[in-house]
């Protein structure tokens, strides 16, 4: 999945805001209003996840 289409895709999930992708690098950013929000498994439920997350890794902000 494109960076592009990641966005896109993260942009219809409440509680997430503030949603950069920056390509061609396998890089994201973005912040998690609720801390309790599972957010890998948020991205593996992403229409096509395998191949979504490949190359992808998920790093816990301070």
């Amino acid at each position: 999945m494109c960076a592009a289409s990641l966005k896109v895709e993260l942009e219809q999930v409440t509680g997430l805001s503030q949603i950069e992708t920056f390509a061609p690098s396998p890089y994201c950013r973005f912040y998690v209003e609720d801390g309790s929000l599972d957010v890998p498994a948020l991205l593996n439920a992403l229409p096509d996840a395998d191949s979504t997350l490949l190359g992808w890794r998920f790093v816990r902000g301070g």
